[in-house]
């Protein structure tokens, strides 16, 4: 029988969720969210934001309208 092992994953804690995290491995998965936020804000801040004027726009439109 030739059975291969599961492959090794990279971040391993992420796997067992019930296991406790050092402060370390806290540490980093703060980091990367807060590197992932920041990249997408950066990247997507404009439509975002231009979104969020026409939403709100189109409810001033509505509210006043009859």
């Amino acid at each position: 029988m030739n059975r291969q092992s599961p492959p090794v994953h990279p971040l391993p804690w992420l796997y067992s969720p019930y296991q406790e995290l050092s402060d370390q491995q806290v540490v980093a998965i703060l980091d990367f969210l807060y590197e992932l936020t920041n990249a997408f804000e950066n990247r997507y801040y404009d439509q975002i934001h231009r979104a969020t004027r026409k939403e709100e726009e189109e409810q001033l439109r509505t509210r006043t309208t009859p």
